[in-house]
């Protein structure tokens, strides 16, 4: 389930209309809606008043994740679970960078693909990865993750997958690193990066962060004022891979300047290695 605060105090309003509502509106009103078996709770509060931050706590139970207005923060004693925009991130950066490269079909014999995985989370990835590429190489601190897959592309193409705690010296045209950086890594101004969230993303180079998955245009009319689409779209899509009800296609990738379409990220990718 995902739940969603509304909350848009008036601009104008008379001194009475203030103190009628403020006097016998509800604090707090919740609404249920469902879209295609994923259910959304809508928490209406009452604009002539303070959010009263209690109520809300109460009707999430602490098990929902809440989507909050622009602007607005939850109190820390709330300990409600709000969401970001990063819960599935890594997912999706995982999903993107894989549909765009093998879209893209890079020359294998001239490519290399730099995996960064600290926590060794993704090996199918770095599996995929390694069919598309001459060069594979995983930064991560659990090597011995990687220990099978290794011997297993070793013996059926040849090639050996490089394992590393650290970056290497050599700089490598694609990078993805689906579960976020612990540290800001050095990179050339032609590297394509895949990352998620926001924390440590390389400062040169083509660094993709969000991904906007494409989700139908009827959708909208579910999304509350004060929210933006994207994130709506995001977190109701974050909640519907959780419950296995639906399953998009990634058409928008977020850099810091703009955001490209899928199209737009084969090309670059041909640019970058052909």
């Amino acid at each position: 389930m995902l739940t969603l605060l509304i909350y848009t105090p008036p601009k104008r309003s008379s001194f009475w209309k203030r103190l009628h509502h403020r006097l016998f509106w509800p604090p707090l009103t919740v609404e249920k809606k469902e879209i295609d078996g994923v259910e959304l709770r809508y928490i209406f509060c009452n604009p002539f008043r303070r959010i009263h931050w209690k109520k809300v706590t109460a009707v999430c139970g602490g098990a929902a994740e809440i989507l909050l207005p622009e602007g607005l923060e939850a109190p820390p004693y709330t300990h409600l679970k709000v969401f970001e925009g990063t819960s599935e991130n890594h997912i999706e950066a995982a999903r993107a960078a894989l549909s765009v490269l093998k879209a893209a079909a890079p020359d294998p014999r001239r490519s290399k693909i730099l995996l960064y995985d600290r926590e060794g989370r993704f090996g199918e990835l770095a599996a995929e990865l390694s069919k598309l590429c001459n060069e594979m190489m995983v930064v991560t601190d659990r090597g011995d993750e990687y220990e099978a897959l290794g011997d297993e592309l070793l013996a059926d193409t040849g090639k050996p997958l490089r394992v590393s705690e650290e970056m290497p010296d050599t700089r490598y045209g694609l990078l993805v690193a689906p579960g976020g950086f612990d540290r800001v890594v050095a990179t050339d101004p032609g590297t394509i990066v895949f990352a998620s969230g926001e924390k440590n993303l390389p400062l040169s180079g083509v660094v993709y962060y969000r991904y906007q998955p494409d989700l139908p245009e009827e959708w909208k009319k579910y999304c509350p004022g004060g929210i933006s689409w994207e994130r709506f779209g995001a977190a109701l899509f974050a909640a519907g891979r959780r419950e296995g009800k639906f399953d998009f296609p990634i058409k928008g990738y977020r850099q810091r300047i703009c955001t490209d379409t899928a199209e737009r990220v084969v090309e670059r990718i041909r640019e970058a290695v052909g």
